[in-house]
């Protein structure tokens, strides 16, 4: 496991990241990543704060998030996850283009589509903690927007 920061204001990475493990996020603020995620492994966001993944991301393993919010963008063309998400807290997308989630995302959590783009869910999803629509567009099936 490589934990970027202690539930603090500090810690961080630069660069690439090829994950066969766990990488985890545990920071009070907003922290913006911007280097690709790759590998099997999983990826964390177990900070109070508010994590933006800012690269095209291509890793294998689940996506948690226990904590906090796990942001998707910020505004621009890029910031995606591959794979299935478990969401107690938030996960924000935020693009200007569109892109598709493909895997599902289960758990307590929302998810809010907040930039200017389209936002595909493919998945069939089960999370119980709402969906917002704050700019842009969601598309999905019936199956694709939780329980919430």
């Amino acid at each position: 496991t490589l934990q970027i920061g202690n539930g603090g204001t500090t810690g961080g990475i630069l660069g690439n990241v090829t994950n066969n493990g766990t990488l985890a996020f545990d920071r009070s603020d907003t922290y913006t990543y911007a280097g690709v995620i790759s590998g099997s492994g999983a990826v964390s966001q177990i900070g109070t704060g508010t994590t933006i993944l800012t690269a095209d991301n291509t890793y294998a393993g689940v996506t948690t998030i226990a904590a906090g919010t796990l942001q998707l963008g910020n505004g621009g063309t890029s910031g995606s996850i591959a794979g299935n998400v478990t969401n107690n807290g938030t996960l924000i997308i935020d693009r200007s283009n569109g892109v598709t989630l493909a895997g599902a995302i289960s758990g307590s959590g929302s998810v809010v589509q907040q930039g200017a783009g389209s936002t595909t869910l493919a998945g069939t999803n089960s999370y119980g903690g709402g969906t917002t629509i704050s700019a842009g567009t969601l598309i999905g099936q019936a199956t694709s927007f939780g329980t919430g």
